[in-house]
């Protein structure tokens, strides 16, 4: 194609093309020509602030769509774009800023209503959120798409019944919404409808691309969990003690730390290694898992004539952490802070909870499109672990009316356990082993240890053949985005060189790497000079 060089708007176009087809490089030489050749156009501004948002240039985007919106305040369009950079850096207040302006601008732009309600509902701003919701329907009838945001924000405050209303009108609008029929899945479980859980989930199934998506993964694994609780009804009970045993083992807390060696620091900060999640059967400690399954009397093990077999079932991904506060403690240095098993030379990393489990999700379950998804209950959760002493469990610093709590429904759960036969007991063990690694004995009750427990669906599973025994693990996300904190151990050598290269590794990285929100938040390097001997 021969364009006039002296005019802007076939490199603008061509720009754009580009773009299209994921060319962002080029398109971002295209709008530098644009612009070059007629700097006064807000258009070129808005195009080049696209191809660096590709590009992972944010601050570069965000003076490009200022200058855009600076030559021509009176577009919709342009606050309503701003506004959406604004809703994927997760900074809420701004996009919804500029989601008001235009709005004002053009009273009838349903992206900017729905793009707000979204701003609204990530801040749990839920009733706002659902006026948006509300007209956008008023103006667009049929679109399936805000039936569909409402129907989630329904459920954030409880209301499901009218939320499935609302996923059954965006399936009658578009039949094959499959994302209706996941949305209306989860709640048909939680009201326990497991037929027509399933049946959505199957629906979802089948409109689905058959690829490697994570969403496909999670359908299929309910989909079997559903089959089972619908072949079992007893199961459905076992089921949801757990999940009330669980919810009261829910950490509430902002942060938490994790102790490890400084070689593992140094691969995951300066190498940009993911955090990964060893199988559960390869936690130090050998009787991992088994206080809960002794408490219970649990056991799938037959005897047989000349031996003892127990059957394999497949265990959580196991991820251990401590309170922040817990930060910098001689006790958890000399176990857990260590380097090439030298006491005291780890360090520890506080991270950003709620920040790890969005950026897991995120990665996990990537949006082409901005859309309101569902909170796949219980899937990344930090959970408390609750400590055996003689024949009760409990959990430090908990309440005591919430230990006792947590007793009934674990003798329950046992009285429950004790009428099965043996197949319903092979069945009911990958339950328990939902929660199985959430109990240790009283020996450990020091460490008031935090886990998050991941059961593996939609993960590739590495094995690292070179140890022995083999080893299977799990890659999560980067770390460097939701570090709020790094303690260097006390016998750390040159900590101050290691604290330095740490420091300005990770302002690098955040300068070209992420969004606005994550390099707003400064990483606090910590040198304990605790008395450790």
């Amino acid at each position: 194609m021969e364009l006039d060089n002296t005019l802007d708007l076939g490199y603008s176009t061509r720009g754009s093309a580009r773009l299209l087809n994921n060319q962002y490089e080029l398109a971002l030489s295209d709008f530098n020509t644009a612009i070059e050749l007629n700097p006064n156009n807000p258009t070129n501004y808005f195009g080049r602030a696209l191809a660096l948002v590709r590009t992972n240039k944010f601050d570069a985007a965000l003076n490009d769509f200022n200058k855009s919106i600076s030559l021509d305040n009176s577009s919709a369009a342009l606050f309503y774009n701003r506004g959406t950079f604004w809703l994927n850096q997760k900074e809420y207040i701004q996009a919804i800023k500029d989601f008001d302006n235009a709005i004002k601008l053009d009273s009838f732009y349903v992206k900017a209503y729905s793009n707000r309600g979204m701003s609204f509902a990530n801040l749990k701003r839920y009733e706002e959120a659902l006026a948006d919701y509300n007209t956008i329907i008023k103006l667009d009838e049929g679109n399936a798409r805000a039936y569909s945001n409402r129907g989630i924000t329904l459920t954030k405050v409880g209301d499901f019944e009218n939320a499935i209303q609302d996923f059954n009108k965006a399936i009658s609008i578009d039949s094959n919404y499959r994302k209706a029929f996941f949305n209306r899945a989860i709640v048909h479980r939680k009201l326990e409808n497991y037929t027509q859980a399933l049946q959505d989930y199957e629906s979802y199934l089948k409109l689905l691309p058959d690829d490697d998506n994570y969403k496909r993964k999670i359908a299929i694994a309910e989909s079997e969990e559903l089959s089972e609780i619908i072949a079992n009804r007893w199961l459905d009970e076992i089921n949801k003690l757990v999940q009330k045993i669980k919810e009261l083992l829910l950490f509430d807390k902002p942060c938490v730390t994790h102790y490890t060696s400084l070689s593992a620091a140094k691969s995951m900060i300066l190498d940009n290694s993911l955090f990964r999640l060893s199988e559960g059967a390869y936690l130090n400690d050998t009787s991992e898992g088994r206080e809960l399954f002794h408490y219970l009397s649990f056991t799938t093990t037959k005897q047989k004539e000349e031996s003892i077999e127990d059957y394999f079932v497949e265990r959580p991904f196991i991820g251990s952490f401590v309170a922040d506060n817990k930060n910098d403690d001689l006790t958890l240095w000399r176990m857990y802070g260590k380097e090439a098993n030298i006491e005291a030379r780890g360090c520890a990393l506080t991270i950003f909870k709620d920040q790890f489990i969005a950026n897991l999700e995120s990665k996990l379950n990537p949006l082409i499109e901005l859309e309101a998804m569902p909170q796949m209950e219980g899937k990344f959760t930090f959970y408390r672990v609750a400590y055996k002493n003689d024949q009760e469990f409990f959990i430090p610093e908990a309440p005591r009316t919430k230990n006792r709590k947590l007793n009934r429904l674990l003798k329950k759960l046992k009285e429950q356990l004790e009428v099965l036969n043996e197949a319903q007991k092979n069945t009911v063990k990958v339950i328990l082993n939902d929660i199985a690694y959430l109990f240790k004995s009283v020996e450990y009750q020091y460490e008031q240890e935090v886990r998050l427990v991941v059961q593996g669906v939609g993960f590739k599973k590495i094995i690292q053949k070179a140890t022995n025994p083999p080893r299977v693990y799990i890659k999560l996300i980067n770390i460097i985005p939701i570090l709020q904190k790094i303690t260097l151990g006390p016998k750390v050598e040159r900590a101050d060189e290691w604290a330095a290269a740490f420091n300005y590794h990770i302002k690098k990285r955040k300068e070209k790497k992420y969004t606005h929100l994550e390099r707003e938040k400064p990483v606090e390097i910590i040198i304990s000079h605790l008395p450790f001997k």
